[in-house]
């Protein structure tokens, strides 16, 4: 009797353990999900693999965009609105009043490095690279850590209207811009503007409209986004203006072939290039898009790891729809 006893406490705790500490742990299931950019892909749209969406914002509100990194002095141009940004082929800042028609086009500077955010900005284009001092639109003072403008752009907007642009200052205090425009004619008025986002800015980039002549914020905070879809010029022939994804500074992603779409996130290497995921997810068939490339990989702010899969993508809409799942 005693025997029978034990033996029936012992399958007991044999059963209570294994209900305990063996349960599978629950897999998370994918989510369907899309983003909106509108006609014309019109809109930036920020999103967050974990909250979803996070702001839509008009793309074509801005000219130039000024950047908040204390260890970068990169400046857009919104060339996904087709704004477009020459060097001048004087070029030298003493010269600004008489700059009075776009020069030297093969000088177009219009691009930035879809490697990082902060990287080789329209404004730093013609840098002289064996000059560590050269940034492009300046010079930098070792002693001061001040960039000090040395240069002249032209800055074709949109509606085919022209300004002269130059970069007087970047200072280290307080990572403020100083820049002054004017119509593209000699001795036009001029209009001198100062960008101050401080040393806490939260935000990548601070914005300047020049028809409105107004200093805005129009992004999330860069601690709430992964990736914004939008449009940009893509520095690749044949692909002179691309709509897709860029991801937030930092952000790391893979491209995995269908094949590998079950690997573990330990088993593949991510990029933190902005431009990974980029746009050749899909392809033009000459009526309608077909996803080429769906999986990807996503290491995001919070920590976690995504794959995500591409489903379909409506150009009429600017509609892009995805299946998002954490991976265990």
């Amino acid at each position: 009797m005693k025997k029978n006893f034990f033996l029936l406490i012992l399958a007991a705790f044999a059963f209570s353990s294994c209900d305990e500490n063996d349960t599978p742990t629950p897999v998370a299931q994918p989510v369907i999900d899309s983003i909106v950019s509108g006609a014309g892909y019109a809109n930036d749209v920020y999103y967050s693999m974990e909250n979803g969406l996070v702001k839509t914002q008009p793309r074509a509100e801005w000219n130039l965009a000024f950047s908040t990194y204390g260890q970068s002095i990169s400046i857009h141009v919104n060339t996904g609105s087709k704004d477009s940004l020459f060097l001048w082929k004087s070029g030298a800042l003493a010269d600004f009043d008489l700059a009075e028609k776009r020069d030297n086009y093969d000088r177009l500077a219009s691009n930035f490095d879809t490697t990082s955010w902060y990287n080789f900005s329209a404004f730093e284009q013609g840098r002289i690279e064996s000059v560590v001092t050269d940034q492009g639109w300046g010079i930098y003072n070792t002693n001061t850590h001040d960039v000090t403008g040395d240069s002249v752009f032209i800055l074709k907007l949109a509606n085919g209207s022209m300004k002269k642009i130059a970069v007087l200052k970047r200072y280290s205090a307080d990572y403020s811009f100083v820049f002054k425009i004017a119509d593209l004619a000699k001795d036009a008025a001029v209009t001198e503007v100062t960008i101050a986002p401080g040393k806490t800015s939260t935000k990548n980039f601070i914005y300047y409209s020049v028809a409105s002549n107004t200093i805005f914020d129009r992004e999330p905070d860069k601690t709430e986004w992964d990736f914004v879809f939008t449009k940009w010029d893509s520095k690749i022939a044949g692909y002179p203006l691309v709509s897709g994804i860029l991801t937030n500074e930092g952000i790391e992603t893979a491209k995995i072939a269908e094949a590998d779409s079950l690997k573990s996130y330990n088993d593949v290497l991510f990029s933190t290039k902005i431009s990974n995921i980029g746009f050749d997810w899909k392809h033009f068939n000459g009526a309608s898009y077909d996803i080429s490339n769906p999986y990807y990989y996503i290491h995001a702010l919070d920590g976690k790891y995504y794959r995500i899969k591409f489903i379909s993508f409506d150009f009429m809409t600017g509609t892009t729809v995805f299946e998002k799942k954490v991976l265990q």
